[in-house]
């Protein structure tokens, strides 16, 4: 061949050849001796090699676009060009939707302005049909009859009427528009004259007689004429032929919406669909065949199984009905309506119930609405009876993690809402306006238990109580009140864990007691006291404002409470070891503070010409609400008055786990009494100042 070659040596060299062709020699030397090879011919070609396997297939290409024209959606509603590529409706609401404004360039930036002029050629009343389908909002689409066209310099208006899809599309979503023009109308008969309504289809009431003389009858090669897919009524769909309409649209109050004839068993839906509100079986065909099941996207809405809310319709089972199909998505109530309910509903877990701007009303003596497991109600207004029915509004008795959002619950004879022990766990009130029928009494009561729960973690954010009581915390554990305004709250008695900060609480008319343990209140505006009560322990209380001079007490004589309070002017305990002093006409004021555990008492005793001095050696104490023992040993000072005579100074003391306060001056060997340091007449006066640490 002619490719390189090697050629071996008559003493082992080896010398390596490239391209040679016939008549090609090779000269060189082996052991000295020159030599000469010259190649006679080529070799022949060998044999071809068998085919190799087949290679793997390689990997499928990209899905191609959907047909149809590009086009971004603006959700603008402005009668102007909508700018290149883009499309927008006049109007938000979709069935209000008439006019379209639809750029000359769709988003590739093909000109397709005398396609669109085409939109409107037809001679029928519909002109054509145009379907927008969002690649953004996948399953979200909305179909129009086109009616007229207009040139309208840069883009197009078209005067539309909306036939279906209840959702908007997003701001900037990519859809892709189609059209479908409508055929034009056919040639005129022959003859003259029109047919009375006696001698045509078109009376119902008259089809049998109609028939008979215009000389048809309905078999197998005639098909009663369907005038059109708009129904009124359930009653009307469901006689409707499915081998001549497979869509319909339903136009019943409250229930309209578009029906898609679908084959297959839906024999299971049908039964529990027994409100008719998405499958609809038709008459002449059982459900293993087949139904009538409504077309939509996004959330259901509860007018589509018959709720009326007009007030005074029971709308309990329509309720019933929508929330069983509506399970782990969205039930939506219609603004301006208000349904009245007689009888309880539930709401399933994981399911959601919006209804901004609708009222449920209360229609009975009932819990009104039960809350599962992760179930949610959003902007509803839950109104009660007052004293007309009784029951609570909402209540939680199974599951976890519920939620209500800026909802309005009020005039409730029972709780707004009621939370039992050991669930509700985790829930939220977030916002919103609750309140009893009484004001006074708890809106929300958490923990409705005899005994403490044993977890909790419920949390209420702007939530106001409109002037009344806002919860009782009853057996709770973690409760968490933030950014609340309320007239009151109550502490549950065997309540633990309690956060109550950034609140406003307005009664200045009673006090706000605090009971159970572990509490942490700080930051709040108070109008009136803050009292911890017995029992409570461990319980946190500073940074709290009191417009209205009030303060925090602490009855507990708990000294593991850490408080704050503002300096209160109080009247101090005179006491003698002996028997008591008695102040008679003479003056006995002075105030008392405490920032966390450190407490400071300050006595000021003007000696009057009636005052008694008792026996013993005098000692003061702040009242008793005011009395903690102190941790150590501590001291302060005392300023006396000899009237007529000189000034002393001298020293306040406090022993360990004491509350009485003895004081010394003048270098007096004792503690001050009715001789020492001086002999008290009217006039004379003792300043006592003492800051102490109370016990732990």
């Amino acid at each position: 061949g002619d490719t390189a070659k090697t050629i071996k040596g008559l003493d082992g060299l080896d010398v390596s050849v490239g391209d040679l062709t016939a008549g090609s020699s090779i000269f060189g030397f082996i052991s000295g001796a020159e030599f000469k090879w010259t190649i006679a011919a080529n070799g022949a070609t060998g044999a071809t090699g068998a085919t190799g396997a087949t290679g793997a297939t390689g990997p499928a290409g990209a899905d191609g676009a959907d047909g149809g024209f590009p086009y971004t959606f603006s959700t603008s509603t402005t009668a102007a060009d909508p700018g290149a590529g883009t499309v927008r409706f006049n109007s938000a609401t979709p069935a209000s939707i008439t006019a379209i404004y639809i750029d000359n360039d769709d988003a590739d930036g093909s000109a397709i302005s005398s396609y669109i002029d085409t939109w409107d050629d037809s001679d029928s009343t519909v002109k054509s049909t145009l379907v927008f389908r969002s690649n953004t909002n996948v399953g979200r689409s909305m179909v129009f009859d086109v009616t007229v066209v207009v040139d309208s310099t840069g883009y197009r208006t078209l005067t539309v009427a909306h036939v279906s899809g209840s959702v908007l599309f997003d701001n900037s979503a990519s859809l892709v528009a189609f059209n479908s023009r409508s055929g034009d109308k056919g040639a005129a008969g022959a003859g003259s004259g029109d047919l009375i309504a006696a001698n045509n289809l078109s009376d119902v009431a008259n089809a049998g007689t109609s028939r008979t003389n215009l000389g048809l009858a309905i078999g197998t090669n005639v098909q009663a004429y369907a005038p059109d897919i708009r129904v009124a009524t359930r009653t009307v769909l469901k006689a409707l032929d499915t081998t001549l309409r497979t869509v319909a649209i339903l136009t019943e109050s409250g229930r309209a919406g578009t029906f898609l004839w679908t084959t297959g068993d839906y024999s299971t839906e049908v039964t529990s669909d027994s409100g008719e509100g998405i499958y609809i079986k038709a008459d002449a065909i059982v459900t293993t065949s087949g139904a009538w099941i409504r077309s939509f996207d996004g959330a259901m809405v509860v007018d589509w199984w018959g709720a009326v809310g007009d007030n005074s319709t029971n709308d309990a089972a329509a309720f019933t009905s929508a929330l069983t199909e509506a399970t782990g998505g969205e039930l939506k109530l219609s603004p301006g309506l208000n349904y009245k309910i007689n009888t309880q509903i539930s709401i399933p877990a994981s399911t959601v119930v919006t209804g901004w701007g609708a009222t449920i009303t209360k229609g009975g003596s009932v819990d009104l609405i039960s809350m599962l497991a992760s179930s949610k109600l959003v902007g509803v207004k839950v109104a009660g009876a007052g004293g007309t029915y009784t029951g609570d509004g909402v209540v939680i008795t199974a599951g976890n993690d519920q939620k209500l959002n800026e909802c309005t619950i009020t005039d409730m004879a029972g709780y707004a809402v009621d939370v039992d022990n050991d669930v509700g766990l985790r829930m939220t009130i977030n916002g919103g306006l609750y309140q009893r029928s009484t004001a006074t009494n708890s809106a929300i009561r958490f923990a409705n238990g005899t005994s403490v729960e044993s977890a909790g973690d419920r949390t209420l954010i702007g939530v106001a109580a409109g002037g009344g009581n806002l919860i009782d915390t009853k057996s709770s554990q973690n409760t968490h009140i933030v950014g609340c305004n309320m007239a009151q709250l109550t502490f549950g008695s065997t309540s633990l864990k309690t956060t109550l900060t950034g609140c406003r609480i307005a009664s200045a008319a009673a006090d706000i007691n605090v009971y159970g343990q572990d509490h942490n209140i700080t930051g709040n505006v108070f109008a009136g006291d803050l009292v911890l009560n017995s029992g409570v322990a461990r319980t946190y209380a500073r940074n709290n404002v009191w417009p209205n001079s009030n303060y925090t007490k602490d009855n507990t004589a708990n000294t593991n409470n850490s408080m704050e309070t503002d300096v209160v002017t109080v009247t101090p305990i005179w006491k003698g070891d002996t028997t008591d002093p008695a102040i008679g006409n003479g003056t006995l004021t002075g105030y008392v503070s405490r920032d966390g555990k450190i407490v400071t008492f300050y006595v000021y005793l003007l000696i009057g010409s009636t005052t008694t001095f008792g026996s013993g050696n005098w000692y003061f104490q702040p009242p008793t609400a005011w009395q903690w023992p102190a941790v150590a040993d501590a001291t302060g000072s005392v300023l006396y008055l000899d009237s007529g005579v000189a000034l002393f100074l001298g020293t306040s003391y406090i022993t360990s786990g004491a509350t009485k306060i003895y004081w010394i001056g003048n270098n007096a060997a004792n503690f001050t009494n009715p001789a020492v340091p001086i002999t008290w007449a009217s006039g004379d006066y003792i300043k006592l100042t003492i800051s102490y640490r109370v016990a732990t």
